[in-house]
């Protein structure tokens, strides 16, 4: 296995399950993709909107920076894991850390670790729960 399957499939990992801190109109404790998919949704809105709007078009700004800087820092991480992995794992072992990894990440995810209050259904949610 490549140090770039390697680093592609950490990142995903990284942006689904690990909680990062964020703020558009209040702060969340949420995935690296939620904090995407709720700018995505204020793109919308934003659009649908028109010309006005300087409230929407502030978190707007808000939401998109922050998501392209967490995918960035994600995206070191896994670089930096994938390296680990490469130079310390014979090619046999890679795929076992690569499984255990996610194994362990999508265990933690599964449990109520999610800060959502901006979700309409709960406040603490999992990994399941987090685009409700």
């Amino acid at each position: 296995m490549s140090r770039r399957t390697i680093r592609a499939i950490f990142w995903l990992l990284l942006i689904v399950t690990v909680p990062v801190p964020y703020m558009i109109t209040e702060l969340e404790i949420a995935p690296t993709l939620r904090l995407g998919f709720l700018s995505a949704l204020i793109a919308g809105v934003r659009l649908a909107e028109g010309a006005g709007g300087w409230a929407w078009s502030a978190m707007l700004a808000l939401g998109a920076v922050q998501t392209v800087l967490y995918a960035m820092l994600a995206y070191a991480v896994a670089a930096f894991a994938a390296r680990l992995v490469v130079r310390f794992c014979p090619p046999a072992r890679r795929p076992v850390v690569l499984v255990a990894v996610a194994v362990a990440l999508l265990a933690a995810s599964a449990f109520d670790i999610y800060w959502t209050p901006l979700s309409s259904t709960r406040i603490k949610s999992s990994v399941q729960q987090v685009f409700d």
